[in-house]
């Protein structure tokens, strides 16, 4: 399937339009749009195999249903996102989903988008300060394509604190606690005693005011309650680490759990062996009903501090 044009625009390939001046740009440079294709691409990713998913599930439906019009415009979607419904699908589902997958895509893209705006102010400063003037104006050139026809408009996706969208379920309000209000305090204050700042929708390259780090100590469990009930088929944990010079690298394990009542119950699903890196960290979860809670239980790293700053369910 391929990817609605909005992520596409972002990624600078739409039509050859930001490739047209691409051979001589600096190297730098195309490095720089690399990396950013390939995190729009792991920001994605999960998003358009669920899409993907929901639409082979209503094709087979009508197909058995002998609907071989409903049947005709869901494989033109299942081959382009998007396509069908701006043809003026008449199945009523299909409108809903892929509303919700653009709103989903357009709020996993938006710190990635931001990320590659902060980026090409630094290479264009770097570019400026070493005097290679026609390396900044390539630079330059791309930061304006940037907002001229790539800039993606978040009006309805800009991220509500404690409120996230998950595609097919209806807008949970998310609230959590800490078994513990022991935190790690530093060059900034890393506690959480408001119980804001893993759905404030901040996340960071490196440590800031927005991240969450406990040190020394097993980070408490956290308890996450959904209203109404959801069943989330991921859980993206947005950790920190790499860093062993300024003590915090990944945990060893990250653990979901059912809650039971306000107690810890059977295990969802662990991942273990985690690239040494900040970066969103998916764990795929089988539930098979709706929920009201559930516990992230965060293991030590292997040095002295486990940082976070995101948390999202999907």
């Amino acid at each position: 399937m391929k990817t609605p044009n909005m992520l596409m625009r972002w990624c600078g390939i739409v039509a050859g339009a930001a490739m047209a001046w691409a051979s001589d740009a600096p190297p730098e440079l195309a490095e720089l749009r690399a990396e950013f294709q390939r995190r729009s691409q792991r920001a994605t990713s999960s998003l358009e195999a669920w899409y993907q998913g929901q639409i082979k599930g209503l094709l087979a439906r009508y197909q058995q249903q002998g609907r071989f019009e409903a049947v005709e415009a869901l494989q033109k979607e299942l081959a382009e996102a998007g396509s069908a419904v701006k043809e003026g699908c008449p199945i009523s589902e299909l409108a809903g989903l892929y509303s919700a997958y653009t709103v989903s895509v357009h709020r996993a893209m938006e710190p990635v988008y931001r990320w590659y705006q902060q980026q090409l102010e630094l290479l264009e400063s770097n570019f400026v300060r070493q005097g290679d003037l026609p390396a900044a104006a390539a630079v330059k050139k791309e930061k304006l394509q940037l907002l001229l026809s790539s800039k993606p408009s978040f009006e309805n996706a800009v991220a509500t604190p404690g409120v996230q969208e998950t595609p097919g379920v209806r807008r949970a309000k998310i609230r959590y606690s800490y078994r513990s209000l022991e935190f790690c305090r530093g060059i900034y204050d890393y506690s959480d005693t408001n119980c804001v700042k893993l759905l404030d929708g901040h996340i960071a390259e490196q440590h800031s005011p927005h991240m969450v780090a406990w040190q020394n100590i097993k980070p408490p469990p956290i308890r996450f309650e959904f209203d109404p009930p959801m069943r989330p088929r991921v859980v993206r944990i947005h950790v920190l680490g790499g860093n062993p010079s300024l003590g915090y690298t990944v945990p060893k394990t990250i653990e979901v759990r059912r809650s039971v009542g306000r107690g810890i119950g059977d295990l969802i699903a662990r991942v273990t062996n985690l690239p040494d890196r900040t970066d969103w960290v998916e764990i795929p979860l089988s539930l098979t009903e709706l929920v009201s809670s559930l516990w992230i239980i965060l293991d030590r790293s292997g040095t002295s501090l486990v940082g976070i700053d995101e948390i999202e369910f999907r």
